[in-house]
C-alpha cells in the first residue's frame, strides 16, 4: 500500500496552513499561527 492514507483531510490540512501563511505572513511566533490554524480548521468544517 503506498500513498496518502486520508488524501483529502491531508489536502484540508494543507490549504489551511497555506492559507493562514499566505493571510499572516511570516512575521510572527508559533501560537499566532496555532490561534490562526484553529479558526481555520473551524471554518473547513
Amino acid at each position: 500500500m503506498s500513498g496518502i492514507l486520508y488524501p483529502d483531510e491531508s489536502y484540508a490540512i494543507m490549504g489551511a496552513c497555506f492559507n493562514v501563511y499566505k493571510a499572516m505572513g511570516c512575521d510572527f511566533l508559533e501560537n499566532v499561527y496555532q490561534e490562526c490554524l484553529e479558526i481555520e480548521y473551524v471554518m473547513i468544517k
